[in-house]
């Protein structure tokens, strides 16, 4: 069963990395009906994440906005769905008051090249 006990547990430790401006625009209720779709979808599609890499990290910076510090990071990930085929996202992350890092928001780059 998809809504089983560790398939939730997985998914609110999940939501631990999130920053709590995430969080808080996106309710556990919302989060948890969404997160068992996109994990019907993949199973359907028979995708898989096999990789993932962090890339540029030489070329991270780190910013103060109003006293809260704040970084860009770049992921790409190797999928498995009839190919395999990469795929680039960028992840906005904010340190929280016991200085973790916490994902923001985070977007697709489509057509993204790395090296």
């Amino acid at each position: 069963d998809l809504e089983d006990d560790e398939t939730k547990a997985l998914a609110l430790k999940i939501r631990e990395l999130y920053d709590t401006e995430l969080l808080e625009n996106n309710p556990e209720e919302d989060y948890l009906k969404n997160i068992y779709t996109e994990i019907i979808e993949w199973k359907k599609a028979k995708r898989s994440i096999t990789d993932f890499s962090f890339i540029h990290e030489e070329d991270y910076v780190t910013d103060k906005i109003d006293g809260r510090e704040y970084t860009t990071v770049q992921v790409i990930y190797t999928f498995e769905e009839k190919a395999k085929h990469l795929e680039e996202w960028r992840f906005l992350l904010r340190r929280d008051e016991e200085d973790h890092w916490k994902i923001l928001g985070w977007n697709y780059l489509p057509g993204e090249k790395s090296e």
